[in-house]
């Protein structure tokens, strides 16, 4: 837009008798010339001084909303650079995104509420190949399985902050609800028994309860996998944050082999098909 030129045509009668912007109009008499035209093209930008220079409203306008959309692109584009996922043609696109919840650190490796991180390291052992990385909020595994672009991510939040995690992927990804699969430890299952749902509450469990309220939805895939209830005087928080049993462990460790199962026919065939098998 910038250097158009702008014609404006006016009433030659009413340049000859009226100001405007203070310029009379400027151009030859009627001598000689057809007095029944009623417009003539009087006006181009920055083209001669006797001639009448106007600026367009619109043109200006045309610029501004050129100059807002370019800056907007060149915002977005230089964003998505530093988050190291420009776009690369059709090929890019928007991958699942497998959350397994724990507590980072050493001190809770075994505990039962990092059942969702056993998950994780299960499923990437077993499907070599992947590229992983450390971000603030999470730890990352990228892979592909049966053709579907996956993201494996353990996040480096505490449980009860997972909800941080997830919205920081949903922003590394471009991803939403819809492209989300969490997995986690449930009391109110016996040990090793799963239950995969394509929605729901949160159950009480304080990660999935951070998860929806950050995400704003619970339209989002879950995998729930059994630790069973505490026993005699040992409470909630003192049975996810032990490890379990020699037996228990065994029970829980085939009960993530069965949700790996019930995950790989979710990316495939669907939660619904998943679903009919699994629970």
């Amino acid at each position: 837009f910038a250097g158009m030129t702008v014609a404006v045509y006016v009433s030659r009668d009413i340049m000859k008798s009226e100001q405007l912007s203070g310029i009379k109009y400027s151009g030859p008499d009627d001598a000689g010339e057809d007095t029944d035209s009623h417009t003539e093209a009087i006006g181009r930008i920055g083209f001669r001084p006797r001639r009448l220079v106007i600026e367009s409203i619109q043109a200006k306008r045309a610029a501004r909303q050129l100059f807002t959309i370019r800056r907007q692109a060149v915002i977005r584009g230089a964003f998505a650079r530093f988050l190291g996922r420009e776009k690369q043609g059709a090929s890019s696109s928007v991958p699942t995104i497998i959350v397994g919840l724990g507590n980072p650190g050493s001190k809770y490796e075994g505990t039962r509420h990092n059942v969702g991180f056993w998950f994780i390291d299960k499923l990437e052992r077993s499907h070599p190949g992947s590229t992983s990385k450390s971000h603030r909020l999470v730890n990352t595994a990228e892979l592909a399985i049966d053709g579907h672009r996956v993201v494996l991510a353990k996040p480096r939040t505490y449980v009860n902050e997972s909800g941080r995690a997830v919205t920081s992927l949903f922003t590394r990804f471009r991803a939403s609800a819809a492209n989300v699969i969490v997995v986690y430890d449930e009391m109110a299952l016996p040990s090793g028994k799963i239950r995969l749902r394509a929605r729901g509450g949160d159950g009480g469990h304080n990660g999935m309860k951070s998860i929806i309220g950050a995400v704003g939805t619970q339209e989002f895939v879950r995998v729930r996998i059994g630790i069973g209830r505490p026993g005699g005087q040992v409470g909630d928080i003192e049975h996810v944050l032990s490890k379990p049993s020699e037996n228990d462990r065994q029970s829980i460790d085939a009960g993530i082999d069965r949700a790996i199962e019930a995950v790989l026919m979710t990316l495939t065939e669907g939660v619904e098909r998943a679903m009919n098998v699994y629970n």
